[in-house]
């Protein structure tokens, strides 16, 4: 029988209190990074709706402008310093419709969502149920953007416009995190330019539809690549492509740029896009 008077040793690493403390601070960290991708998907849903007026405000002014400036022209058309500021009020405006907000913000919060869902289930349990249904939301979106896994920055963009070659795939480009295949940037160039179309300036005599003024690609410098734009122009036709008639013929053509401006793309007998303001003028060059 033990001596009851006998000390008990007790393990110095019981007493070491690192376990314990660290445990916690690592809740505390969930807590508080849930809490700050939480606040910083607000922000941005505070930021898209900004960015609605913003875009309103700027279609509605362009779409002023062009309806004025004919007025212009016949009142003051020898005006040269006039008709150069309303160039600029023109491009200004146009630059504008480029500012997508509102789909830029949705795409940062697809990837916040994703980093929302990898953490644990610990802390607050509204505040889990609350991160659960808001991540929810964002990656049931339809088309949700392409994001990198386990990471909460977006893609980077490519410096230099892809080739049109698509047997050519670098290796090292971002992939799909489901799919394994390269990312591909021509529908975001495509919702880029059917919003920079909305508020464009009709052409008034058809022609090949090149990279308009001042336009500038989702992708560092791809309107000075000419196959690029060409790869961007097949998928924005592919993508609104109709069918009309014209003398007795089916002609392919994509109506772009309603209400405020309208604009009818068409495909001639060289392959080359072109451009005009109605659908009439367009069959006349490439039916």
């Amino acid at each position: 029988m033990s001596n009851i008077n006998t000390p008990i040793p007790i393990s110095t690493n019981f007493l070491d209190t690192d376990f314990h403390t660290g445990y916690c601070e690592s809740i505390s960290s969930i807590e508080n990074r849930r809490r700050a991708l939480l606040m910083s998907i607000q922000s941005l849903a505070n930021i898209r709706q900004f960015g609605k007026h913003i875009s309103s405000t700027v279609i509605s002014a362009t779409s002023t402008a062009i309806k004025v400036n004919p007025y212009i022209q016949n009142l003051i058309g020898n005006s040269a310093e006039a008709m150069g500021y309303m160039t600029v009020i023109m491009e200004t405006l146009q630059a504008g419709t480029q500012w997508d907000i509102e789909y830029s913000s949705t795409k940062v919060c697809v990837t916040l969502a994703k980093a929302l869902k990898q953490l644990p289930d610990v802390g607050n349990q509204d505040e889990i149920d609350a991160a659960h249904s808001i991540a929810n939301a964002y990656l049931s979106l339809p088309y949700p953007a392409p994001t990198h896994n386990n990471t909460p920055e977006p893609l980077p963009i490519r410096p230099q416009p892809p080739s049109s070659n698509n047997t050519d795939i670098d290796n090292n480009a971002p992939k799909h995190p489901n799919t394994n295949t390269p990312v591909d940037d021509i529908d975001e160039e495509v919702h880029r330019l059917t919003n920079f179309l909305k508020s464009a300036p009709p052409y008034l005599v058809p022609d090949e539809f090149l990279p308009p003024t001042n336009y500038t690609t989702f992708v560092d410098k791809g309107e000075e690549n000419l196959s690029y734009w060409n790869d961007i122009l097949k998928r924005l036709f592919k993508n609104n492509r109709q069918e009309g008639k014209y003398r007795g013929y089916s002609v392919g053509y994509a109506e772009l740029g309603v209400p405020n401006a309208p604009h009818f793309l068409g495909i001639d007998y060289n392959g080359k896009f072109i451009i005009a303001n109605t659908k009439k003028t367009l069959f006349g060059i490439i039916a």
